[in-house]
């Protein structure tokens, strides 16, 4: 039987990444009245660079390739270094070439919130409302009637494993680990704009290197290599970097 308590980290899983959405929007929007069309781009560049290419290629790298699947310290080099290169390249062609005049400070922050708030919003909703629905036929005792043949029973039986046993504090870290997300988020779609505004190409692989070292620990703790507080730490330290980046930028961009 999943417990109440599991139950509402479950949904604070869900509910944290939206009320720290809605925070940090209304925070930047009052400060800097920004555009909505930079923040509708970085949205958009998220799905389409993470959801719709980065799939693809991981389709064809790991679907073709079972062995690869297997090779843990390949996996964890190549997930960071994939989401890097996706959504960093996205953000540099989509700020490049459609906003062209959305080049000012607020335009960074706006894209980067919509960036970073679609991530949470499809991460963290898409998450809890699968888990939720999970946890609940789990315990009608349906679940593994509706799942028999569309997974292994191994999978299943991980599944279920996680549901009657995950601690509340791993799901209420798996909340709050998405606002550091969205403030990295903001902060290297300042950092991209700058080095659009200043000709600084090398900007664009630094990007890429950041996003992929951000993802590093968080892909080592899914393979088991690290706790889940070494990797969080790293994720909140990573997120204090990236606030007083942010802080700094007002003064970068106004010399």
């Amino acid at each position: 039987m999943v417990t109440s308590l599991t139950l509402t980290g479950i949904l604070l899983q869900g509910i944290i990444p939206v009320v720290g959405i809605i925070g940090i929007f209304l925070y930047f929007y009052r400060k800097e009245r920004f555009s909505w069309k930079p923040v509708a781009a970085g949205a958009l560049t998220f799905f389409f660079f993470t959801q719709i290419l980065e799939k693809i290629l991981h389709l064809a790298v790991l679907g073709t390739n079972p062995d690869f699947s297997k090779q843990t310290l390949l996996l964890i080099i190549y997930g960071p270094l994939a989401a890097g290169v996706f959504e960093e390249t996205g953000r540099y062609l989509i700020m490049l070439l459609l906003l062209k005049r959305y080049r000012q400070r607020k335009d960074g922050i706006a894209f980067g919130i919509g960036h970073g708030g679609f991530e949470a919003l499809f991460i963290g909703l898409l998450g809890c409302v699968q888990s939720l629905t999970y946890a609940l036929l789990l315990n009608q005792g349906k679940l593994d009637a509706l799942l028999a043949g569309k997974l292994p029973v191994e999978t299943i039986a991980s599944l279920k494993d996680t549901l009657l046993n995950v601690p509340f504090s791993h799901l209420l870290m798996g909340g709050l680990e998405r606002l550091p997300a969205i403030v990295i988020q903001i902060a290297l779609s300042l950092f991209i704009l700058y080095g659009i505004r200043t000709g600084k190409k090398s900007v664009w692989p630094t990007a890429i290197l950041l996003h992929a070292t951000f993802d590093f620990l968080p892909a080592m703790y899914q393979a088991h290599y690290v706790n889940l507080w070494i990797a969080e730490g790293f994720v909140f330290l990573f997120g204090c970097l990236a606030a007083a980046y942010i802080t700094k930028s007002r003064q970068i961009f106004s010399s």
